[in-house]
């Protein structure tokens, strides 16, 4: 007897819980239909029909007057019932007449025909046929956020949304953009990796997302858009002149000019390397600024790694980002001047000898020799072949010389910028001999006469 009681108590209980379910799941789906629900579906056909679950299902159709009317529906082959209507008004006047089906009568994958009557004349005045997955209606997305991917002139979304993880790959969303270079325009994409924008860099930009959930691109209904989201379109490093040297291969010095932007003292440089293929890129990490410099930073890298770099200004109102190209320290390489430059005067050539700026690379660099002549304000460029520390100049005589040498990668490997111009060396090139000789000999000879002359007209006396 006391089991029997015990198993009669449980099946109380148990339908219990099926009736509080079916309750609960009705009154959520009448407590969900909102004026905003109402203009989503505005274009739908009547009855308009939506799901938010799959296991509940909810179909309305509005009047202008308050009649009778009954909503009947067959699913698949079973007979047909009426369902009963709850009846609401609008803000606008019109009358809301809204199903909200039983619980077990809510099937996927099946056709479900709707006809709605007006009971008093028996006049058909809707009818369609649906199914419950096709009618999918979702909150918006939520923690709405734009990210930088790197590049300049681009944003990426990521958002979160109330769906269950097997309707994840059945979702689409929708991007509605707006900036002052490019207007409003929207963007319809299969799934949020795909969310990536190109707009206009540094414009500020302000981004809504709404979503939908069917198994074809008809299917579903679209939801509320987000909360909007702004930011500033990422920039070039360019825009704040954003150079980046070694001059060793081990540390890399970067150097910007900010003024134009409001926020220029409030810079700062951010970098990430790449470990390897296996544990990719690390984390962005602030680079300190050079003795108290504002626009001015150097970090520790290493020659065969990729480097990212990009500079943050502070975050008034919103911030601005600016990222450079991808570098390796052997790409960027800026050496310091060739040093110990000498000239020798040898014959009708002036021969020059430095050291080599850095010597592990002393057979990749290229040199560029400056000379100028004192008659002359402007500065002739001779380039020596290979990577010879020394070369030998032809230079006219009598003449006040300077000079000067600076280096370069050759390319093959690495490659970068020139480096600074070396100390100047000057000096003066002697008369040439021939010349001298040319000269002195007739006025010798001139001098000889005149005294000869002289002598004999003494003697004659």
């Amino acid at each position: 007897m006391k089991l029997n009681n015990s198993r009669k108590i449980l099946l109380n209980l148990w339908l219990q819980v099926l009736c509080m379910l079916w309750i609960c799941c009705k009154y959520v789906a009448g407590r969900n239909l909102s004026q905003h629900d109402i203009s989503l579906l505005e274009e739908e056909d009547d009855p308009k029909c939506f799901t938010r679950t799959e296991e509940d299902f909810t179909c309305f159709f509005q009047t202008t007057d308050n009649g009778t009317f009954d909503l009947f529906y067959k699913i698949g082959q079973s007979e047909e019932k009426r369902c009963e209507l709850l009846t609401q008004r609008t803000k606008e006047g019109m009358l809301l007449h809204i199903c909200s089906f039983p619980y077990l009568d809510v099937v996927s994958y099946v056709d479900i025909h709707l006809q709605v009557v007006e009971r008093n004349n028996n006049t058909r005045l809707y009818s369609r046929n649906v199914s419950v997955e096709d009618h999918i209606l979702l909150d918006a997305p939520f923690n709405v956020a734009l990210l930088h991917n790197g590049k300049p002139g681009q944003l990426q979304l990521s958002c979160l949304t109330n769906v269950p993880k097997y309707w994840e790959d059945k979702l689409r969303y929708r991007i509605r953009y707006t900036s002052k270079g490019l207007g409003q325009r929207t963007k319809d994409v299969l799934g949020i990796d795909d969310s990536v924008m190109s707009l206009v860099p540094g414009e500020e930009v302000r981004v809504e997302i709404a979503v939908k959930c069917g198994n074809v691109e008809s299917a579903g209904h679209w939801s509320h858009w987000s909360e909007p989201v702004r930011d500033v379109v990422p920039q070039s490093a360019d825009d704040i002149s954003l150079k980046c040297h070694t001059s060793d291969l081990q540390m890399i010095r970067c150097q910007w000019n900010s003024s134009t932007y409001s926020q220029a003292n409030g810079c700062k440089l951010f970098t990430k390397m790449h470990l390897s293929e296996t544990l990719g890129w690390t984390d962005w990490t602030e680079c300190v600024p050079d003795n108290n410099l504002t626009e001015q930073c150097s970090f520790q890298g290493e020659e065969w790694k990729k480097v990212r770099v990009k500079v943050s200004t502070a975050a008034f109102p919103l911030s601005r980002t600016f990222y450079a190209q991808e570098l390796t320290l052997r790409n960027i390489l800026q050496t310091e001047p060739p040093a110990h430059l000498t000239g020798l005067l040898e014959k009708d050539k002036l021969c020059l000898k430095w050291e080599a700026p850095l010597m592990t690379l002393s057979s990749h660099l290229q040199y560029e020799v400056g000379c100028q002549i004192k008659e002359s304000k402007a500065w002739v460029v001779i380039s020596p072949k290979g990577p010879a520390t020394g070369t030998c100049l032809e230079v006219p005589p009598r003449i006040q010389y300077r000079v000067k040498v600076r280096a370069k990668p050759n390319g093959s490997i690495y490659s970068g910028q020139w480096s600074q111009w070396s100390h100047v060396v000057s000096g003066k090139t002697p008369a040439d001999i021939e010349t001298l000789l040319l000269t002195c000999i007739p006025a010798t000879l001139l001098v000889t006469a005149v005294i000869l002359i002289s002598l004999g007209f003494t003697y004659s006396r």
